[in-house]
């Protein structure tokens, strides 16, 4: 870990600063998508098999990042779920490297965030409590993997998983765009 309350100094939610809701909701998917690039590149999908999933799996992916964030603290209370989900319908099923961070924000360097910046991975290390350098799983990860049903019907027969990050409504909202934008 870079900083003593996770892998940014000061406050997890830090990265909002400054941002409009619209940039905010923005940047809060594209650091998912990020994760989910240096996953493939650097791990070999070892933690997550997002560009061989389903839309399902894919929109599950995103909700267990979404509830990990607000556990750990990195989103703000400001940041507008609705606007997250939105956003994430136009982006959420295209990659996102990092040349495409620095061509969209200028830069992306993880030690960025150690002095005050904006880092996509050092948030997305703070979300999901390890980064992509070979570090262990974290527990709260395995256990929030484990723990999220697998099977469409089996979690949206759950409200308590969509609850903290807009509501199953919006959610399920989330995944047909997803599915018809794939054709599944």
């Amino acid at each position: 870990m870079f900083g003593s309350s996770g892998f940014v100094s000061g406050p997890q939610d830090s990265w909002a600063r400054g941002l409009s809701s619209a940039q905010a909701a923005e940047w809060f998917v594209d650091c998912f998508r990020m994760r989910m690039d240096d996953d493939q590149v650097w791990c070999g999908a070892e933690h997550h098999g997002y560009y061989f999933a389903s839309a399902f799996e894919k929109m599950r992916e995103f909700l267990i990042f979404c509830n990990l964030a607000v556990d750990n603290g990195v989103v703000p209370s400001t940041l507008s779920w609705d606007v997250v989900l939105k956003k994430a319908e136009d982006l959420i099923l295209y990659a996102f490297e990092k040349s495409d961070a620095q061509e969209k924000y200028g830069q992306e360097n993880v030690f960025a965030a150690l002095t005050g910046g904006r880092s996509l991975r050092a948030s997305a290390m703070s979300v999901y409590g390890f980064g992509i350098n070979g570090e262990p799983q974290s527990t709260q990860f395995k256990n929030a993997m484990a723990n999220y049903p697998n099977v469409e019907s089996t979690l949206f027969r759950t409200k308590a998983y969509f609850g903290r990050v807009g509501g199953m409504d919006k959610w399920e909202k989330l995944l047909a765009a997803m599915k018809r934008a794939t054709e599944e």
